[in-house]
């Protein structure tokens, strides 16, 4: 410790300290805060030995670097010789700031008794460096500035994109978001794209979120092979759809006391393990957005196979006998040629009384009462289906514009509400009918398909009123695919496949490959492997499920806030706490409201809209 006394100037962790005492091998600092630390002469570099006060340290000296390595020529001096070449003395302060400058390793390296100047071109190409990062930093908070300001400029489109991204769920980590305070999730970054005005409220994010396919897909089609095909076409058949149902895939007839079911007859063309076939399983299912149709199979199919888009359509028809406890048998299966006559809902309706649909409604009522009695309940809660026609793409790759408000596109919003009807319901039955006669015909036969099944909800109710409907409905599980059929208790159903929507969902079109197959005596798709597919498309088929159901809250939440009065007829339907929820029948959507502790449940009222939260799909409102 022979250089050390009280009163030197030492470095500890980087920061200047003066001894105060020392004992045995014990020594005292004081610190800039004046906090005591005893320390080991290890812990500690020596300066100088002659310091009064820390505060000397404070007080500024003139610099002069450039002389300094003009002096020093390449060769090495210790850190009271360089102190004299900056700063023209080695005081406790110049000593102490010559150890700065070394430190930053700028214009000298080496230790402290031991330090050579650097090279010109190692010093400009620091100064560059850090001139350069000076300046980034200088951009970085002139941008967050304008973000904060919502002032942005075209150039700071670069680092919005990491927030789109953000927006798009694509990325869980933003540098933007984190400097201002924004917890990093969709919704928020959704907003902040609002705000700064480089999204607007037409930007519809969630089949981006969910990775849905936005384009149609596009191959080869191949031809329709040759077969013999069973001939139907002096049958009566009807698909009965809404008006602007583009992709018919089911249709009915009536022959004596059996039912034919027909459907498009899709794995006539598309082969497992097909390119079709392929596409098909990572899309899962169509996408049915407001704003645009994404079908699972190319158009062309869809036109070719189409029930009634041809004067004569190719299907697979399942002949159907229902008994008289309502229990639907397949008596028959084949490929088939039909004359199919595409009828509006609202069309059969009127002719509900008339003959085939008379007797067609009375057998499917045998198996509605039947499902009654298992266990279905009715659930009518309102529905809608919404179009929105604009000139504009809506789906682009980077949504963001500066003053995108002022962009916002030219609109035309459809919300049509969907009534139920004795035609809709019969149709349904059919479908279900079908399902449920194909799956006992599956597992009869030991083939490998997906099942649709559901447990059965904790207590069995019979609810009346809209509330009870969604208070029930609540207390349903997940429907599930399996390979083990089992019973489906929301529809009241022993056994259940889907198998009539082949054109717009992949896992019919599994339960038709497998059908095809056996008829044809051909290799059907293995336990295995059929688990497989129908895992990967069930799980891309919700989420084309959800964007659609997302989409559609979106469009609704859009025209509520551009489109229509701010006044509604509503229901409530629950409420806790003093706050409710009161739904819209005529859009099919829930507002938010307080003050509902003395209403009872269903009562109709009216509200006054007082905020749409796009970002958050949430709407609000008041009870007048």
């Amino acid at each position: 410790m022979s250089n050390y006394k009280e009163g030197s100037l030492v470095i500890y962790h980087s920061s200047p300290a003066m001894i105060t005492n020392i004992q045995n091998d014990k020594i005292t600092i004081e610190l800039q805060n004046k906090k005591i630390k005893k320390v080991r002469e290890k812990d500690i570099i020596f300066l100088c030995s002659n310091i009064k006060n820390l505060k000397e340290l404070e007080e500024n000296l003139n610099a002069d670097i450039e002389s300094a390595l003009e002096l020093l020529e390449g060769e090495t001096v210790d850190i009271n010789d360089l102190s004299e070449l900056i700063f023209n003395e080695n005081s406790c302060n110049a000593v102490y700031k010559t150890w700065i400058i070394v430190q930053k390793g700028i214009y000298f390296s080496g230790e402290i008794n031991n330090i050579s100047s650097n090279s010109k071109e190692y010093i400009e190409g620091i100064i560059t460096k850090q001139n350069e990062k000076e300046q980034e930093t200088k951009n970085w908070n002139d941008y967050l500035k304008r973000v904060k300001e919502r002032t942005i400029i075209e150039s700071d489109l670069i680092k919005l994109k990491e927030i789109e991204q953000v927006a798009l769920d694509k990325s869980t980590s933003n540098k933007t978001m984190k400097a201002l305070n924004i917890e990093i999730n969709p919704k928020k970054a959704h907003k902040l794209l609002l705000d700064l005005n480089v999204w607007n409220e037409t930007v519809n994010p969630y089949p981006k979120r969910l990775n849905c396919s936005l384009n149609a897909p596009n191959f080869n089609i191949p031809n329709l092979p040759t077969e013999n095909r069973k001939d139907l076409t002096h049958l009566e058949t009807y698909a009965i759809d809404s008006e602007n149902t583009k992709d018919p895939d089911d249709a009915i007839s009536l022959d004596g006391e059996y039912l034919w079911v027909h459907i498009a007859d899709v794995a006539s063309l598309i082969n497992p393990n097909s390119e079709l076939d392929l596409e098909s399983r990572g899309r899962g299912s169509s996408l049915y957005l407001p704003e645009k149709v994404v079908n699972m199979i190319p158009h062309k199919i869809v036109e070719q196979l189409g029930l009634g888009l041809q004067e004569i359509s190719p299907a697979l028809s399942f002949k159907i006998k229902v008994n008289d406890e309502g229990k639907p048998f397949c008596e028959e299966i084949t490929p088939s040629l039909v004359k199919v006559i595409r009828i509006s809902y609202n069309k059969v309706d009127d002719l509900m009384k008339q003959e085939p649909f008379s007797s067609i409604n009375s057998i499917i009522n045998r198996f509605y009462e039947r499902r009654k009695l298992n266990g279905s309940r009715d659930i009518n809660l309102p529905e809608t289906d919404i179009i929105v026609n604009s000139k504009n793409e809506f789906f682009k790759n980077s949504i963001l514009q500066i003053n995108s408000k002022e962009n916002t596109p030219e609109l035309e919003i459809y919300i049509n509400k969907i009534e139920n009807s004795p035609s809709r319901e019969m149709v349904s039955n059919s479908m279900l009918l079908t399902g449920e006669a194909v799956a006992d015909w599956l597992s009869i036969n030991n083939i490998p398909a997906p099942f649709v099944t559901q447990n059965e909800p904790l207590e069995i109710k019979d609810p009346k009123t809209l509330s009870e409907m969604l208070a029930y409905l609540k207390t349903f599980q997940k429907s599930k695919l399996t390979l083990a059929g089992g019973k489906h208790y929301g529809l009241g159903l022993d056994k259940y496949t889907r198998v009539t929507s082949p054109l717009r969902r992949y896992s019919d079109l599994l339960v038709h490959q497998q059908i095809r197959a056996f008829l044809a005596n051909k290799e059907i798709i293995a336990s295995k492997e059929m688990e497989e597919r129908m895992t990967e498309a069930e799980f891309t088929s919700r989420n084309a499920t959800t964007a659609s159901r997302l989409s559609a809250k979106h469009w609704k939440l859009f025209y509520i806030k551009y489109f229509s009065n701010k006044e509604f007829d509503g229901i409530l339907m629950d409420k806790r706490n003093g706050k409710g929820i009161v739904m819209i029948p005529e859009l099919a959507i829930d507002a938010k409201v307080h003050n509902v502790k003395s209403l009872e449940l269903d009562t109709e009222l009216k509200i006054k809209i007082t905020d749409v939260n796009i970002p958050k799909l949430e709407l609000y409102g008041k009870i007048l």
